[in-house]
């Protein structure tokens, strides 16, 4: 066997080889991804909620600041 089919042979096997052990290394990381989104949606969602109600609750007072109102309503 000549040793340009002895290389082309062996590039051949290593790519295989690498194309098997990238797919099984994969495989478990998209599982681990699933399971932490899985659990982390709920608390996401809240914080998510939470943070929408203070970033309206900051941009009302500002309002009342630029507004030049002497006493917001809510002081009232």
């Amino acid at each position: 066997m000549k040793i340009g089919i002895r290389i082309i042979l062996g590039f051949a096997v290593l790519g295989v080889f690498m194309v098997i052990a990238n797919f099984l290394s994969v495989r478990p990381l998209e599982n681990d991804l699933r399971e932490v989104g899985g659990l982390r949606l709920e608390g996401l969602y809240s914080m998510q909620l939470l943070n929408t109600k203070l970033n309206g609750a900051v941009e009302e007072s500002f309002a009342y600041v630029v507004s030049g109102d002497r006493q917001s309503p809510i002081v009232s």
